[in-house]
């Protein structure tokens, strides 16, 4: 059986996330595809969907459970540092690479609440939706009438 990937996704995640073990947490999963970081409070996942190619990174507290997506963090609280990112679709290990790097620098640079486990932003990140950043996609889509 052919591997997904030429090249070894923990140790891309590891080379670009090993700072996290400076804030607490350890890599407690790691798959072809996925791995996870945990603290007493907090935990982060970075994953590389297969459907889409789309590098990404999901948080939440250990002692519930919820996911946010870091994409919409960033939305919120740096929008123009996210819309630099682009879409993050890789498929080869550079791309892949490149990704992890961006992701990894906001979230040192953007992110030390969610490292902290603060409290306050996971229940911010409660409310936040995508479409709060698209709203005319809802438009668009409760404009579509049936066929008469």
């Amino acid at each position: 059986m052919k591997e997904r990937y030429p090249y070894s996704f923990p140790d891309l995640v590891q080379r670009h996330f090993g700072f996290m073990h400076h804030h607490g947490f350890s890599g407690v999963f790691s798959s072809e595809s996925k791995v996870r970081y945990e603290s007493t409070k907090a935990y982060v996942e970075i994953t590389h969907e297969e459907r889409d190619s789309e590098v990404a990174l999901l948080f939440g507290r250990i002692a519930n459970e919820e996911k946010f997506s870091f994409t919409l963090f960033l939305r919120l609280k740096n929008p123009a540092l996210e819309k630099e990112f682009g879409e993050r679709l890789a498929v080869d290990a550079v791309e892949v690479e490149s990704c992890l790097a961006k992701l990894a620098g906001a979230l040192r640079s953007e992110g030390e609440e969610i490292l902290r486990g603060e409290d306050l932003v996971f229940e911010q990140m409660k409310n936040v939706r995508w479409w709060h950043f698209q709203p005319e996609a809802l438009k668009k889509s409760s404009e579509h009438r049936p066929l008469e």
